[in-house]
């Protein structure tokens, strides 16, 4: 009797942990595209539970709900990102991407999106929407594993405007190549710094959509930051800035 109560013990301790790897199979990937390191679990409506994991790992998941329960660690400390509440008609400026000289530069893609975010708020009766503070949009894609431009690439827009609670989406691609002229002023040749600038801005709205977009190229290029007159020039052309 004593060894047959020794087996129910056992038999529904077996049961149990059965039970709790059953229940914690409903998993999906937190992005529908690319995914380096980040797995979600347990997603409702407004929580998002996910796990850091591989970080050097990168694949393309076709289909987020027929992930492997073998390829999940269980493991890995969890982290809760709750959605903000979403407002449709408010903007959020993300990370601009910006390459120099065929180089990824983190630091000036942030001077870049901060200049376009201080030239809406110096006349902000002029915007036809309330743009989300810069600091409020950085800390919610940080909480969510996103640091810069480059991360972003592994989030659909949808996603990535649930994370940051607004409708109205901003991002842009610069690149600039430095370039030498020569001056033939004198018999010493001087030489003037030239830059070859491509400025491509995107918005989107709340479901992914393209909305606004527009490439151009300053014609004054002496300085690495004439790209600033692009995104002024761009900041107005949007359907979003009262023309004057």
């Amino acid at each position: 009797m004593h060894n047959f109560k020794i087996l129910i013990v056992s038999f529904l301790g077996m049961f149990y942990v059965a039970q709790a790897q059953h229940d914690n199979t409903n998993k999906m990937q937190l992005t529908m595209n690319e995914q380096p390191e980040v797995i979600a679990k347990n997603i409702s409506p407004n929580t998002v539970v996910y796990s850091y994991r591989h970080k050097n790992e990168k694949r393309k998941i076709e289909n987020p709900q027929a992930f492997k329960e073998s390829e999940i660690d269980s493991n890995v400390n969890n982290v809760v990102f709750e959605y903000p509440i979403m407002r449709a008609d408010q903007g959020a400026v993300l990370p601009f991407e910006f390459t120099m000289n065929d180089s990824k530069s983190t630091k000036d893609g942030i001077e870049a999106e901060e200049y376009y975010f201080n030239s809406l708020m110096e006349k902000p009766e002029l915007n036809k929407i309330i743009y989300q503070d810069l600091e409020t949009t950085r800390t919610r894609l940080n909480n969510a594993g996103i640091f810069d431009a480059q991360d972003l690439n592994y989030f659909d827009m949808p996603l990535i405007a649930k994370i940051v609670g607004a409708g109205v989406l901003i991002t842009a691609k610069i690149k600039v190549n430095e370039k030498r002229k020569d001056s033939p002023q004198s018999n010493t040749i001087s030489a003037t710094e030239e830059y070859n600038i491509e400025s491509t801005f995107n918005i989107y709205n709340q479901v992914g959509s393209l909305i606004f977009t527009k490439s151009d190229a300053p014609i004054i290029t002496t300085t690495k930051n004439s790209y600033q007159v692009m995104l002024s020039h761009f900041m107005k052309q949007t359907p979003y800035y009262h023309k004057l």
